[in-house]
């Protein structure tokens, strides 16, 4: 029996430590056995190799140490998947950053040193938990608002708004504290402006208000909502477009504010040319492309879409924190995007 050393590329470090056991078993065991063979698996998060499991026909065994992942497969879903070089494959194609063409680099950054200090960004949604224990580091509570309740508490009224929490956790989720994932920027500094709701109606004087809310704090404003997809076209009224002109032109101490907006989930039967929110001079438009590194198929094509980042497609979704302290693992849309993106930009600024 010898040593040998199985690497499955997940990002930039994923890998099992295996060894050798039965002659007709080419693959690494914790114990012997015919028929199971058992890794030991290093990664970010457990979520991520649950995620792995769950599609892979694996079980998750559990926590071995901080960073290291307990989990096995029968041996015929082994052979089934083509074999150990197989499974490999699979999981480059399966994480969304380390080999995935086009690559958002993320990794790299933070091993510069770049993770979003310094740097604030104000997420305009449905509100956030703002106890969630993989966002709670992050959220600048006494500075955030609810334009709703017109209060400071931002934390949703019901489990139908939970589009604000899922979204913070792609830009800000904490790292290396075992929960759900890692934001993007995950020492960038949360401000939530709470403007939507299950019943609530958002008017031209609510969203100038969002818009420019703590502008001389705010370096990017985060937007996974505007106009409903496959209607007319639809823009901002005067007093708000007049609170984008001020962010651009008087915020972020003179440098001027950014404005991230998704684009919009209507596929090839919308076109957000006509969504004003996305079209507009001052915002930066985010839409999706898939794992697959193509469009999504419910991404929108127009000359106004600025930059793509990754988002669900069937093949693979995208994980994040939601109310209740929970994780969940089904997220897709340009929605999901946006936020990404929003993240991205925290990066570069603080590089800048």
């Amino acid at each position: 029996m010898g040593d040998l050393m199985f690497t499955l590329i997940w990002g930039s470090a994923l890998f099992a430590v295996v060894q050798k056991s039965a002659a007709g078993i080419s693959a690494s065991q914790l114990h012997q056995d015919i028929d199971v063979v058992e890794f030991a698996v290093e990664s970010d998060t457990a979520s991520t190799v649950v995620d792995f499991c769950k599609r892979y026909e694996c079980s998750f065994l559990g926590k071995i140490t901080s960073k290291y992942f307990h989990i096995k497969f029968k041996e015929w879903t082994i052979r089934k998947f083509g074999g150990e070089k197989k499974l490999q494959d699979s999981a480059k194609r399966f994480y969304r950053n380390g080999d995935v063409f086009p690559n958002t680099r993320v990794s790299e950054a933070w091993r510069y040193g770049l993770n979003g200090s310094g740097i604030t960004i104000a997420v305009l949604d449905d509100g956030i938990q703002v106890d969630h224990p993989d966002l709670r580091q992050s959220i600048d509570d006494v500075s955030s608002i609810d334009f709703i309740d017109m209060d400071f508490n931002i934390t949703p009224d019901t489990l139908a708004d939970s589009h604000g929490t899922k979204v913070t956790g792609l830009i800000a989720a904490e790292a290396n504290n075992n929960v759900c994932i890692v934001g993007v920027a995950y020492a960038s500094t949360i401000i939530g402006v709470r403007i939507l709701g299950e019943d609530a109606s958002i008017t031209d004087i609510t969203e100038a208000m969002a818009l420019s809310y703590e502008s001389e704090k705010v370096d990017i404003y985060s937007n996974s909502w505007g106009p409903e997809d496959g209607h007319s076209y639809t823009t901002f009224g005067r007093v708000s477009e007049s609170a984008l002109i001020d962010g651009v032109t008087l915020g972020r101490n003179g440098k001027g504010a950014i404005y991230v907006f998704a684009a919009g989930n209507g596929g090839k039967g919308d076109n957000c040319n006509a969504d004003g929110y996305a079209s507009n001079l001052y915002t930066i438009p985010i839409t999706s492309i898939g794992i697959d590194g193509k469009a999504a198929h419910y991404s929108e094509v127009c000359a106004s879409a600025f930059a793509a980042t990754y988002s669900g497609i069937s093949e693979r979704k995208l994980t994040s924190t939601s109310l209740n302290s929970t994780c969940v693992s089904d997220l897709q849309g340009t929605s999901f995007s946006a936020p990404e993106a929003s993240a991205i930009l925290a990066l570069t600024l603080q590089a800048k």
